[in-house]
């Protein structure tokens, strides 16, 4: 009796022994047990044994690929008090790192963790799809920059970007300034809402610096911004303005200014006709090249002709001035021009 007791201790012995020593020549074991133990507690919401656990590995060695990993999922796991995703994001990164530098036999034991690419890129996923739906939580020009800075190769990338234009836009709108929607096609000429930003603030900017209706504002308005779109209103502001009065001089004063401007031949034509009702000579200054030809034909009378079966007309010296195109003549012909 006493010698099968003797048998059965010393088998037990020898058992512990060996088991000591599988122990201390495959601290792997040991290792692999330790990250599968922080799992467990993390699984069961045991927040601080499970992180506790994880970090002894990590103090142990900073490139373990299951301690990393199962720390991208404790940061991650809902519930978790010290719930993290720019952690979450910054384990999984290292994780994916780590993997790729491991060889074929070391993945065949990592994959025994259970952790291989598949679970690695849908980890990844989950961590993206988190912070753009904190992003949207906060719809805010700044969360969505976050998150389109921050994780690059997220596939919710595009969606962040239009939804960023639009949170831009909407701020812009409740300034409504001409500097805001500036600021807003400056930042982001790809906008879709950056043409629309682009119209008001040009027409922002004409009614701001020209609130006050005054001739000068008109002239440092269109002076300064040669290409507004309300470049054509302000000289059209100069022109009336200027020639309120109706004299001669005042027209004069004009073409004097704008001598090539938008009004130019509409202030010569109108200082013809006042000359032409005092009988006065038009001032060789106001003439241009349509306004003479005017002259010269209002100078003249004109005779109708007939010629193969269309009516024309011709002046007091037989010349032709308009070639027969008409098929038949009105009772009374107004030929002044």
């Amino acid at each position: 009796m006493i010698s099968k007791l003797s048998n059965f201790i010393l088998r037990a012995v020898r058992l512990l022994f060996i088991a000591a020593l599988f122990l201390h020549y495959n601290p792997l074991a040991a290792q692999l047990n330790t990250e599968r133990i922080a799992l467990n507690r993390l699984q069961s919401g045991k927040w601080e044994r499970s992180l506790s656990a994880l970090k002894k590995s990590l103090r142990k060695d900073t490139a373990n690929l299951e301690a990393n990993y199962v720390m991208s999922l404790w940061f991650l796991t809902a519930g978790n008090p010290e719930f993290q995703i720019d952690s979450s994001y910054t384990y999984i990164l290292k994780s994916e790192n780590l993997f790729e530098l491991l060889n074929t036999r070391d993945r065949e034991r990592v994959a025994r963790f259970p952790i291989d690419s598949l679970l690695l890129l849908n980890q990844h996923d989950r961590i993206d799809s988190a912070a753009f739906e904190l992003a949207k939580r906060f719809n805010t020009e700044d969360s969505y920059n976050r998150f389109i800075f921050s994780f690059p190769g997220a596939k919710q990338q595009s969606n962040a970007v239009e939804l960023r234009d639009e949170a831009a836009f909407l701020d812009a709108l409740k300034l409504n300034t001409y500097t805001a929607y500036a600021e807003h096609f400056k930042k982001y000429p790809q906008s879709h809402r950056a043409q629309e930003a682009k119209e008001r603030y040009e027409k922002l900017l004409f009614e701001d610096k020209t609130h006050d209706k005054k001739l000068s504002s008109f002239k440092t308005f269109f002076e300064n911004y040669p290409s507004s779109p309300y470049r054509k209103e302000a000289q059209k502001e100069i022109f009336e303005l200027t020639t309120a009065n109706g004299e001669p001089e005042v027209f004069f004063q004009y073409l004097k200014e704008y001598p090539q401007g938008q009004f130019a031949k509409y202030a010569r034509d109108i200082m013809y006709h006042l000359f032409k009702e005092t009988d006065e000579k038009n001032p060789t200054s106001i003439e241009s090249d349509s306004l003479r030809q005017v002259i010269r034909l209002g100078s003249k009378f004109w005779i109708p002709f007939y010629k193969n079966g269309l009516y024309g007309f011709m002046d007091q010296d037989g010349e032709e001035v308009l070639p027969p195109v008409l098929k038949k003549l009105k009772k009374t012909i107004n030929v002044d021009p």
